[in-house]
């Protein structure tokens, strides 16, 4: 069927068309057109790159895709997929360090009472003030005293956390511990011990930490830790003339990452020389007669935390005899030889009246643990007929190895050997 329209007339191929069968075909044909719409599925597109839609729009109301979705080049699409927020900014400062210190207000790992000077007060009223004694041990009236009865031996090896227990901290003597008294003072009291700086103001040690000793007879003590810091209490108890025995008190050496971890502003210095020595600290808590509460503290004198140097000892030596005039070089091998050593030569008994010794410094550049050189000094008396054994030692670390047998021969003996030899030879 073929509708044409012309001058207001329409008509089909042999049939005559009527006004209102005009009207009639074009709602059939505009019905037709609404419940058949042209609709294309987007899967069907051959001229789609991959990319998007190149040239059809399909209206919202037949097609759920939006052409945001398939742009790639918008902005806040892009941001949308790698935006990825972590749990915690700072989810790895436990564990690695930052460039910058760390600004905090106070060091954590130093008890408060060590960093305050003057009075602190802690509460309300006059009752709740604290104040911190003198490093002798004094009270600030002078009434009260912490003293050291007994000082801590100067060298004790610290125990290392893979290891088992080196006992406590003995004395001076070596048969007995530290022991303190806190005099002029009565009342029930608590001693806290703790491992402090060898030198300067007392702070935490960075290195050694106070550790806890048992033992069937050791006093009775608690370890606790304050800020990083290990304390060790001891009760004072005016039955026992406030006097205590540290039978109980040990020496622990820290690792390298829990120092780290412990003083983060410090781990930039780690080129510094790392501190083997430390000091004992001995601190109590006082409450004085005008219900002021005070702290009174005392440190020990130094003590050398790292393994006792060996014995040195002489295994060989290159030469066992010299002219009187010295001069020659002499190799000695042996062992715990340390920077301070000295070779000795000696004769006599030290203190009588033909004593003789002569300490020689070995070679710098030569001096090491099992070996070193150094020249042999001359005899007192350059024109000895006749063959003299002295004693050959060294001393290292304050301690002296087992003397040797050294000889000085006369200057001539050479030559005098030889005038005999061609006596002989024309005899």
């Amino acid at each position: 069927m073929k509708i044409l329209n012309g001058k207001g007339k329409g008509y089909r191929k042999g049939v005559k068309c009527t006004p209102s069968k005009r009207m009639g075909l074009k709602m059939i044909a505009s019905k037709r057109e609404e419940m058949t719409p042209v609709t294309m599925d987007p899967c069907d597109n051959s001229n789609d790159s991959g990319l998007g839609f190149d040239h059809i729009d399909f209206p919202a109301a037949h097609s759920t895709f939006s052409t945001q979705e398939y742009c790639w080049g918008n902005e806040e699409t892009k941001k949308r997929r790698y935006d990825i927020k972590l749990e915690s900014d700072n989810a790895n400062d436990n564990f690695t360090f930052p460039q910058t210190r760390i600004s905090t207000h106070q060091s954590q790992d130093v008890p408060l009472s060590l960093r305050t000077k003057g009075s602190v007060s802690v509460g309300k009223g006059k009752a709740s003030k604290v104040m911190v004694g003198g490093s002798q041990g004094f009270s600030r009236n002078g009434k009260v005293q912490l003293q050291i009865i007994s000082q801590p031996e100067m060298q004790h090896r610290a125990r290392y956390q893979t290891e088992g227990s080196r006992g406590a901290v003995k004395d001076r003597s070596g048969n007995s511990f530290p022991i303190v008294k806190l005099c002029g003072y009565n009342k029930p009291a608590t001693l806290e011990v703790y491992i402090g700086t060898d030198q300067g103001r007392v702070a935490p040690h960075m290195f050694y930490q106070a550790c806890r000793v048992s033992g069937k007879n050791s006093t009775p003590c608690l370890e606790k830790k304050v800020d990083g810091t290990v304390l060790i209490e001891i009760e004072l108890d005016p039955a026992k003339d406030m006097t205590v025995t540290c039978d109980c008190v040990g020496i622990l050496k820290e690792r390298n990452v829990d120092v780290e971890h412990r003083f983060p502003e410090e781990s930039s210095g780690r080129s510094k020389k790392k501190s083997t020595r430390c000091r004992m600290v001995f601190r109590t808590t006082i409450t004085n007669d005008d219900n002021t509460v005070e702290t009174v503290q005392v440190t020990s004198q130094p003590i050398i935390c790292t393994q006792p140097p060996g014995v040195p000892e002489i295994c060989k030596k290159s030469l066992t005899a010299c002219p009187a005039n010295g001069g020659l070089e002499l190799f000695i091998l042996g062992k715990n030889f340390l920077k301070d050593t000295r070779v000795s030569f000696s004769l006599g008994e030290p203190g009588s009246d033909l004593f003789w010794e002569s300490i020689v410094q070995p070679d710098k550049e030569f001096l090491q643990q099992s070996h070193l050189v150094c020249s042999i000094p001359p005899f007192r008396d350059t024109n000895i007929r006749e063959v003299i054994p002295v004693r050959l030692s060294t001393t290292s670390g304050g301690r002296c190895s087992e003397p040797h047998t050294f000889f000085y021969t006369p200057v001539n003996a050479v030559q005098v050997h030889a005038r005999e030899a061609r006596r002989a030879e024309r005899g």
